[in-house]
């Protein structure tokens, strides 16, 4: 497997504070890139992945990315499956996944980059449209 190939390769600490190389955290944040937007560009791809640690970097969501991924409502896929084949695809979106974990810096976001939300649709909460790539839109609290 890809993933337990590369993480060999990375190094024990991120710009973050948290840790998202090991690899059932690149896993759930693969699985969400293949359900979110497989389909989307590559820059769509990067951004799914850093909404997702985005939210588990800040103290309104749950500390890893599977448990952001998982946690209940957030992810419409969740509710019929955990998993995402393990075909050409997943094993293009485990290297994204792999970069944005591996570059992802808090420090460093501004704009799109700061996004804690994403949507196909419309989003009523009181959060701010930071970007729009592809068909998804982001948005920051």
């Amino acid at each position: 497997m890809l993933i337990g190939a590369l993480t060999a390769l990375v190094p024990t600490q991120v710009h973050s504070e948290q840790q998202f190389t090991s690899k059932s955290e690149l896993q759930c944040i693969t699985t969400a890139i293949y359900h979110e937007s497989r389909g989307e560009s590559l820059l769509g791809q990067k951004m799914v992945a850093k909404t997702i640690i985005n939210r588990a970097e800040s103290a309104m969501w749950p500390k890893t990315a599977c448990n952001v991924v998982y946690q209940k409502g957030q992810f419409s896929w969740t509710r019929h499956t955990r998993t995402a084949p393990r075909n050409e695809t997943y094993r293009q979106l485990e290297k994204v996944a792999l970069e944005v974990a591996t570059t992802h810096d808090p420090k460093q976001a501004t704009g799109c980059n700061k996004a804690t939300f994403f949507t196909t649709g419309r989003f009523n909460f009181k959060v701010k449209h930071v970007c729009t790539i592809g068909r998804h839109n982001f948005y920051t609290h």
